[in-house]
């Protein structure tokens, strides 16, 4: 149930033109710096007094108690009767046994990696490999697909690829050009029963026997059963564990991410666990006025159950982070996708909003139509990278300018009875949107350990655990500052056709 006070202050908040007007400071005061993030929340429409009652609030329902029993291994999986210790996976020297026997799980897949790299694990024709071919479906495939694309450029192994739909298509496609004697096929499945990736692991089986006579040697499994692996014809020697205390969709940085780690090699991969543990430890403990993932948390939960706001937009300005969305659609939706709550009373708000989105600058020219001008109201969390992902830092300025003249446009626009923001020229009136919309800036770096980092913040932090079963974008192509000094760039309008 939603406080009746929180619904009275979150109606009472002014425009954010007023706010930011009455308040020179207010940008310096909503941003959060965390583990090398910095997340500008100044756009949202939350004022002080709703903000401390949303801290209020998360204190009063035991939130830090419901924290720290997650990370001590408690059962809060309460419909299976699990912990919920992905944090174990990264928590590398902890006494907590699971964090112990999570890391001799990470240390033979490791192993088992460098051996893929370095050309001493053999297929079955006898032969180094040269491709590794994943196949796995929702947080088996999400996760790890998602942040090989974004460490794409530190990959110094054999290629990735992945599979996860049972249209024969997918999987042709994955196979397309490969040879057989140099592929390592990876089936990824926590409980190694999802008819989508047997069905694909069968013909790929079939694909590598037919060619080499043998199979078993290609093949390495990934899963928290190891006899229904082993049942399968998964050698013991191949068949790499985690615990079931691992949800699936938070799995990445278990040995799931073992195609990853093939791709990047340990010495990477350690990176981006380090980058997750860290962000851990900010989450239990640090201040919730201070907490980087209970902040970004409870401004979701106020524009989606408070103020019944049903969709939220993410969209990485980094083109190495296409994935994100995709990711965190399940992470974000599978988890906060309920109708009724831990008592099993059902709920009378929305526990969770739809996840979408694009790259940027790709989605400028795709949905931002909408978000300039439709007549609901769609949250924006934009996220850019500080440090030039590619080669050429000129166009990571136009990208950067394109974030930050979206968020502003976004957030601040031309309603009822307000003239344009200065130097804006808008067309007839029906270019004029009526009210400003949410949107949250996320700067960081672009380094291996950033990268979970961003995704456990967009997550939002405060997820439970159990399953059942345009014009207005920049109307005057306005002059906006380069990022680092030097003359001024023009970001494109979002509504100019292709």
């Amino acid at each position: 149930m939603i406080p009746a006070h929180i619904g009275e202050l979150a109606a009472a908040v002014p425009g954010l033109r007023q706010m930011f007007a009455a308040d020179p400071d207010r940008a310096h005061r909503g941003t959060v710096d965390a583990c090398g993030i910095r997340a500008d929340f100044s756009r949202q429409l939350v004022d002080v007094a709703l903000f401390d009652a949303a801290v209020g609030h998360a204190e009063s329902i035991g939130l830090a108690q419901r924290v720290e029993a997650m990370f001590a291994g408690e059962s809060v999986n309460h419909t299976e009767g699990r912990a919920a210790l992905h944090t174990a996976s990264r928590a590398r020297g902890s006494s907590l046994p699971e964090a112990r026997q999570s890391a001799t799980w990470l240390g033979q897949a490791l192993e088992l990696a460098d051996a893929v790299r370095n050309g001493t694990a053999l297929s079955a024709a006898g032969a180094p490999f040269e491709t590794v071919v994943n196949i796995g479906i929702g947080g088996s495939d999400l996760g790890p697909a998602m942040v090989a694309h974004a460490l794409r450029r530190f990959a110094d192994g054999p290629e990735v690829r992945f599979v996860s739909n049972v249209d024969p298509a997918d999987l042709d496609r994955a196979l397309d050009g490969l040879d057989p004697a140099t592929t390592l096929i990876v089936v990824s499945s926590k409980t190694f029963t999802p008819l989508e990736t047997l069905h694909n692991a069968d013909r790929a089986r079939s694909w590598v026997a037919d060619a080499c006579g043998s199979w078993e040697k290609s093949f390495v499994g990934v899963t928290a059963r190891p006899e229904a692996a082993a049942a399968w014809g998964i050698d013991a020697s191949r068949c790499l564990r985690f615990g079931d205390w691992v949800g699936g969709r938070f799995s990445v940085s278990s040995t799931i991410g073992f195609p990853v780690m093939c791709a990047v090699g340990p010495s990477v991969f350690g990176e981006f666990l380090d980058g997750l543990h860290g962000l851990d430890e900010h989450f239990l403990h640090a201040p919730f006025a201070e907490n980087l993932p209970v902040v970004h948390g409870l401004v979701w939960w106020l524009n989606t159950a408070v103020r019944g706001l049903g969709s939220v937009a993410v969209v990485p300005y980094a083109s190495d982070l296409a994935l994100f969305p995709a990711f965190l659609q399940q992470l974000v939706m599978e988890s906060n996708g309920k109708g009724t709550d831990l008592a099993g009373n059902r709920l009378h708000s929305v526990a969770s909003p739809v996840v979408f989105g694009e790259p940027g600058t790709n989605a400028q020219h795709s949905f931002f139509q909408l978000l300039h001008q439709g007549v609901q109201v769609v949250p924006v969390d934009f996220i850019g990278s500080v440090e030039p992902m590619g080669s050429d830092p000129a166009a990571h300025d136009l990208l950067v300018a394109n974030m930050l003249a979206q968020s502003d446009a976004l957030a601040v626009v031309a309603g009822p009875g307000l003239a344009p923001p200065v130097g804006w020229s808008l067309g007839g009136s029906h270019e004029v949107p009526e009210g400003g919309h949410r949107s949250v800036v996320q700067i960081g770096s672009a380094g291996p350990d950033a990268v979970e980092r961003r995704c456990h913040v967009a997550a939002g932090g405060v997820t439970p655990f159990a399953r059942r079963g345009d014009p207005t974008a920049e109307p005057t192509r306005r002059q906006t500052p380069a990022l680092f000094g030097g003359e001024c760039i023009e970001a494109a309008p979002a509504g100019a056709d292709d």
